[in-house]
């Protein structure tokens, strides 16, 4: 059996567009034990009929990981990931408009011996430049095989397929020709103590503080440029002056020789004119000026988001629809009244509906982004703001998580593994959810459109609905970036954090490409949520239906009945939830709320999305869309415009999420993070709707 293939090379060289190629887009996502981050896994098959596994790892511009996603590829290489211990070869991906770069990874590989191919992509881009007499010159130099490939060339897909088979065979040698190392030894006792530091648990002081020895380039280089294999231990490793200045030197050394090297197989290679990044340097002149850049930023962004709502609206009412439809199919086919059909029907259906009916928009979001960074302009958009989110404590990356978040927290969450540092990264994690997600919306449009839609616009222009709305998105995010800065200091993220970003040159995305990245990032929402919202959603079913000493039928199985059977004035204030109701009415008192607007609350645990359901139970009204003017009616009879006012302010900064919560811990690896993030939202959602409602009632608002 053949030992897996892996596919390696910077960020944005058209590996996983190679790696599509390869596979057929016939590939899954892997999530290796005790990693957060996924790497993608396909096939191809030998002239032998043998299906060999390829691993597309993250992208990196180095052996020293600057992120999580970049250290998932560094211990694949090193047989460090369970389940994938050892490797037959490397691909190597290079753009062919970015040798440089890409030769000084090749470099490193080399270094430690590793079988390694390179793949030469995006050449029929430059199809005038890369002559076969160019590529000659350059493989010559590197002593190295160099395959062309283009994804949307299947002979050169099938030449590079035949190159791999060949070397899996040993009938071809990856390296035609021995590099020399680049270093000597400089002192005979430095190099079992840098073996065995680099795997240690616990360092000294002195060395410690000196330097960051897991990622700090003299220690990690010179044991690659030994090509020894690292070994873990816990014993502690001292260094004297000498040996801590012998690491200074190698340190500024290493990176210098090695582009000397790069430099030297470059020579006689003429790749010429690159029209396509003289257009896009042209095109950065004004995208990246400094005052029609953030404006050009703000314009895109505002219209995808409105393309977004309006795209997404009509998708989620028909996804809603086939999904009560289906409820109530099976619904007829299980006893009238019965525990297990309120279960089904009205615990499983309405909670895991009420998450699917969103995939619209979540998708449509998705699809956005994958074409931003598929154009290269997203790299330009975390550019362009990478300053502006510094100043509280977060950073350019951080801009994905944060658009992300407004469709839903939970994939915003997983989007922040791509953040280098883990400060910086954590802060992101714990402050993305107070910007307004997609579940939000309904509870916003109940309470504006029943409370404030009667008010004449503001000079006569300004509709009081839109300005509400605006003016919750708009808080959320002077919440978020507040948190951060606060966050910042207490977790003492100031470091000074230098954005390293590469500009690829504009290009048109890759339609399959595209929307295989948005298929991948559905499947991992829906696999990594549904579970807890599953498990949740049976939770609040049993906390509306059973009562303390037993189900009632006359209350609250009544209550949590299909909306078919639904019957008015249900009574829910003996059930555990209407319980739980009461318990938290003191909290609610303060903003003019009572215990039925505390169990909406209490469900939306789940969703937030659940709270306008929930209150057509709670107000024994059926659930359909026939009684949406007697839900609107019920609630302004129970809510007051004020009151309504503080409720959108909590429900903009409060954590009613569980599946948000278990997202954060998931990537976090500790329940202290999410539980902090619940106490800082719902704590500073709770206080300023009190102070709110307070204040309007002070000024004669109540």
């Amino acid at each position: 059996m053949t030992l897996p293939i892996l596919l390696l090379g910077n960020q944005n060289s058209g590996k996983t567009t190679l790696f599509n190629a390869l596979t057929g887009l016939n590939a899954k996502v892997a999530n290796y034990p005790g990693v957060t981050v996924e790497a993608r896994i396909g096939h191809i098959t030998r002239f032998t009929g043998e299906k060999v596994q390829i691993v597309d790892l993250p992208g990196t511009y180095s052996l020293i990981p600057a992120s999580e996603e970049e250290e998932l590829t560094v211990n694949a290489l090193f047989g460090r990931l369970p389940g994938l211990a050892d490797h037959s070869l490397i691909v190597i991906v290079i753009n062919c408009s970015e040798l440089r770069r890409g030769l000084y990874l090749y470099s490193q590989l080399i270094e430690l011996g590793f079988k390694t191919v390179i793949a030469l992509s995006m050449v029929d881009q430059r199809s005038d430049a890369w002559s076969k007499a160019t590529i000659a010159t350059l493989q010559k130099n590197l002593g190295a095989l160099v395959v062309p490939v283009s994804a949307n060339d299947k002979k050169s897909i099938e030449r590079l397929i035949a190159t791999i088979d060949s070397v899996l065979a040993g009938a071809l040698r990856p390296q035609i020709k021995e590099q020399p190392l680049l270093f000597k030894p400089l002192l005979p006792t430095l190099v079992d103590k840098l073996t065995l530091a680099l795997g240690a648990k616990s360092l000294p002081v002195q060395a410690a503080q000196s330097h960051d020895l897991i990622k700090n380039h003299s220690v990690y280089n010179y044991c690659l440029s030994k090509r020894w294999r690292l070994n873990k231990t816990d014993a502690p490793i001292a260094f004297s002056t000498q040996e801590l200045q012998a690491l200074d030197h190698l340190s500024a050394e290493i990176p210098e020789e090695r582009f000397k090297r790069v430099d030297h197989w470059l020579l006689g290679v003429k790749t010429g004119y690159d029209p396509v990044r003289a257009k896009s340097d042209l095109m950065d002149k004004v995208l990246l000026q400094p005052l029609i850049g953030p404006l050009f930023l703000l314009a895109l962004f505002v219209v995808m988001l409105q393309s977004l709502f309006l795209l997404a609206q009509p998708l989620a009412d028909i996804m809603g629809d086939g999904i009560s439809y289906a409820g109530g199919v099976i619904g007829e086919l299980l006893p009238a009244q019965s525990m297990i059909r309120s279960l089904v029907v009205d615990g499983v259906f309405e909670g895991v509906g009420s998450i699917l009916s969103f995939l619209p928009l979540i998708a449509l979001l998705f699809l956005f982004l994958a074409l931003l960074e598929d154009s290269g302009y997203l790299a330009r958009a975390t550019f362009l703001l990478d300053s502006f989110l510094k100043r509280s404590g977060l950073c350019g990356r951080s801009l994905v998580p944060m658009l992300s978040a407004f469709a839903c927290a939970v994939p915003a969450i997983m989007a922040a593994r791509t953040i280098g540092s883990r400060k910086i990264r954590l802060v992101t994690i714990l402050v993305t959810p107070f910007l307004t997600c997609s579940a939000r919306l309904p509870v916003f449009g109940l309470i504006v459109g029943t409370l404030f839609s009667a008010y004449p616009p503001i000079f006569g222009v300004v509709d009081v609905g839109a300005l509400m709305f605006l003016g919750m998105y708009v808080l959320g995010l002077v919440a978020s970036l507040t948190a951060a800065t606060v966050l910042s200091k207490i977790l003492k993220t100031d470091e000074s954090q230098t954005l390293a970003i590469e500009l690829p040159p504009y290009r048109w995305p890759n339609p399959a490409t595209v929307l295989k990245r948005v298929f991948d990032r559905i499947y991992l929402f829906v696999r990594d949520v549904g579970t807890v919202i599953l498990a949740s959603t049976i939770v609040v079913w049993a906390l509306f239906r059973f009562e303390p000493y037993g189900a009632t039928p006359s209350h609250a199985q009544n209550a949590m009945a299909s909306s078919a059977d639904a019957h008015a004035n249900h009574d829910l204030s003996h059930s555990y939830a209407g319980i739980i109701g009461h318990t938290i009415e003191p909290l609610l008192t303060p903003m003019g709320l009572d215990w039925q607007i505390g169990v909406g609350i209490i469900a939306s645990l789940l969703a937030r999305e659940v709270f306008v359901s929930t209150m057509a139970v709670v107000y024994g009204l059926q659930t359909d869309t026939g009684d949406d003017a007697r839900l609107k009616l019920a609630f302004k009879n129970h809510v007051s415009p004020l009151s309504g006012f503080c409720l959108l302010i909590f429900f903009t900064l409060s954590m009613q999420c569980i599946s948000t919560m278990a997202a954060t811990k998931r990537e976090t690896g500790s329940t202290i993070w999410p539980l902090l993030q619940f106490f800082l939202m719902t704590g500073s959602g709770l206080l300023l709707a009190i102070a709110a409602h307070q204040i309007g009632s002070a000024l004669g608002f109540a």
